[in-house]
């Protein structure tokens, strides 16, 4: 982590916010607090977009994305410096993977679709667990 005041920036920004991604399990227990909390607002094992599973999508989105603030403002980035250490050439291989699995994972859990499936999986998980 950075001291107080001090901005982190290309590399150690990109791997600072993989270890914040691993930190949270990949946010998986915020999906199953979603699911249970909402399960209702999903079409039981219908692959049809509800409009309240969609307005469930933007909530959880919006939260993220607060999240996602709260880290770049920790570390003193804004999305323009992430953005920019992003697009930077990986210092070596590995973290060139992890970083690529990463933002990966956090573009597919904004995309509704991706949100759905997840929501219809761990709803099977809780059915059968």
């Amino acid at each position: 982590c950075s001291e107080e005041g001090e901005a982190l920036t290309g590399q150690e920004l990109v791997r600072e916010l993989n270890r914040w991604f691993f930190k949270h399990d990949s946010f998986h227990a915020s999906l199953v607090e979603f699911a249970a909390t909402y399960r209702g607002h999903f079409q039981d094992g219908s692959e049809e977009h509800s409009h309240t599973a969609f307005e469930v999508h933007k909530l959880f989105k919006r939260q993220f994305e607060s999240l996602f603030g709260n880290f770049l403002q920790e570390h003193g980035a804004s999305m323009e410096d992430l953005q920019e250490a992003l697009s930077m050439p990986a210092e070596d291989i590995c973290d060139e993977l992890i970083t690529d699995t990463v933002t990966e994972l956090i573009k597919s859990l904004l995309e509704y679709e991706t949100f759905q499936e997840l929501m219809f999986k761990i709803f099977e998980e809780m059915h059968s667990g």
